[in-house]
């Protein structure tokens, strides 16, 4: 019976170049998914071992804050990327691509800008209003610097993503970020002896930083030699399609972290970095979903 089933599994693979692309993909999401989440894990195990839970709370809330910014920063652009690249790269049309994404990255870098500029000056009535802990604005206003490159990282993603190019995808959505990080806060904690929670902020935001850098330069590589003609798309028409795309994900947003934020307004943050940790672990049961809709998503705006 096994034999049977993995021999028509094969040559419906061998058959359908549009099921293999589904598997292929799929595949090495769920690869990359599995290493980036124990990096991820060997992060706050290095940072719980050296600073305690409480810290890892800390940066919990430092990152929700940076998750809920990205999102209004974005302002559904990433989104609406992955459908315009695919489409237009079904269409051959490369060029008309290329240029959707530089109006994308003119509208989406002053508003990150904006929202850092607000979060960092803002950062003492967060901490003492929200949070009702005055000791958090520090590392508010440190973890706002990561705004506008996490805002460039998310659309380069899903830029690549809709080229189809589901490694790298992954690896700096979910891999490269922790895993320079690691090598960040390890310097930061033992060579500089920096010892508290600006070490694990820090760490986060170099990764972001580099991590964008090099997203850059394959993103780069994939409009180089765009084809087709350029087609001057206005940008009402990319607006429409990417502020549905931000109300999504505003709503998706508050299901995700509205969690998060209560334990840190009313709860020591020993809790919240507890509660955290097992959070990210039931993630795993979607591993799946999301490795399938990795993949999916391009191919549905590209038979569009």
């Amino acid at each position: 019976m096994v034999p049977h089933v993995i021999e028509r599994f094969r040559e419906k693979i061998d058959g359908d170049v549009h099921f293999r692309e589904l598997v292929k993909g799929s595949a090495t999401f769920f690869i990359i998914r599995v290493l980036g989440m124990a990096v991820g894990y060997a992060f706050t195990l290095l940072v719980t071992r050296k600073l305690g839970a409480s810290a890892w709370g800390i940066f919990a809330l430092c990152l929700t804050i940076l998750q809920i910014a990205s999102v209004i920063g974005r302002f559904g652009l990433d989104t609406a990327l992955l459908r315009f690249i695919a489409q237009y790269k079904a269409q051959e049309k490369v060029e008309t691509a290329k240029h959707i994404y530089k109006k994308s990255i003119l509208l989406v870098l002053p508003v990150s800008l904006l929202i850092s500029g607000l979060i960092y000056f803002l950062a003492p009535l967060i901490a003492e209003k929200i949070f009702n802990k005055d000791y958090l604005t520090s590392y508010i206003k440190l973890i706002s610097i990561a705004i506008p490159p996490f805002v460039l990282l998310s659309i380069n993603n899903e830029s690549l993503r809709a080229f189809k190019k589901i490694k790298e995808y992954t690896t700096f959505q979910t891999l490269l970020p922790f895993l320079i990080g690691i090598f960040i806060f390890s310097f930061l904690f033992f060579a500089l002896n920096i010892q508290d929670v600006n070490s694990v902020v820090l760490a986060y935001t170099g990764g972001i930083v580099i991590t964008f850098l090099i997203s850059l330069m394959f993103i780069r590589k994939e409009f180089k030699n765009a084809n087709g003609s350029k087609e001057d798309v206005p940008i009402k028409n990319i607006l429409s399609v990417s502020f549905p795309m931000l109300m999504s994900s505003s709503l998706f947003m508050i299901m995700s972290w509205t969690d998060t934020i209560m334990l840190g307004m009313w709860r020591a943050e020993e809790e919240v970095g507890i509660y955290n940790v097992a959070m990210r672990l039931s993630m795993i049961t979607s591993f799946t979903l999301m490795a399938i809709n990795s993949i999916a998503a391009p191919k549905f705006a590209e038979f569009w």
